[in-house]
């Protein structure tokens, strides 16, 4: 919690402005109608039964309105899987539309979403002895919901179904509780 606070308060900072009179103001950051949205998300787990030990993830995204409830999203990811005999990474860079309902006046700061990203994923394989890597295609379909936090801050909790078109690849399906959203 601490450490929530102390970010939180680095990122309140960070959105100071200095005027031309050299008074500190808050003034244009929290748009009424805000434009962009920059998130953030990681994952982890331990899985059984799967051919995966532990996996990792992270990615970030940016999104921008291009309509009411409407924005044009840019996803850019990673991923780790240990496995029995090696490892496995992979990069993904997608893009796509996200459509918000907003549940009230807040607009995207407080709504619920679903997002179908489409884009490449690069796979590297060390499991066999030997590094084997490809590019294919990569999807996502996620739905989540957005709770305000504060005026800029959203807490964005949601779940996906990603995959790519390897041959003998499985859609992964994931519910992503640490996932924070700036909106201005």
């Amino acid at each position: 919690m601490k450490r929530f606070i102390q970010t939180s308060a680095f990122f309140a900072l960070a959105a100071m402005m200095v005027s031309a009179s050299g008074v500190m103001t808050t003034q244009a950051f929290a748009a009424e109608n805000p434009m962009n949205e920059v998130g953030a998300a990681t994952s982890s787990s331990l899985t059984f039964g799967t051919g995966a030990n532990t996996t990792f993830t992270l990615s970030a995204d940016y999104s921008r309105t291009m309509m009411d409830m409407l924005q044009a999203t840019v996803v850019a990811g990673f991923a780790m899987a240990s496995l029995p005999v090696g490892s496995a990474k992979v990069i993904t860079a997608q893009v796509g539309p996200t459509f918000d309902y907003a549940l009230d006046s807040t607009g995207i700061r407080n709504a619920v979403y679903l997002r179908a990203l489409g884009g490449l994923a690069y796979a590297s394989n060390s499991a066999t002895g030997t590094s084997v890597s490809s590019t294919n295609f990569a999807y996502t379909l996620e739905v989540g919901k957005r709770f305000e936090l504060f005026s800029v801050v959203s807490w964005d909790p949601a779940f996906n179904m990603t995959g790519t078109t390897a041959t003998g690849a499985n859609p992964v399906y994931a519910f992503v509780p640490v996932q924070l959203s700036f909106i201005f």
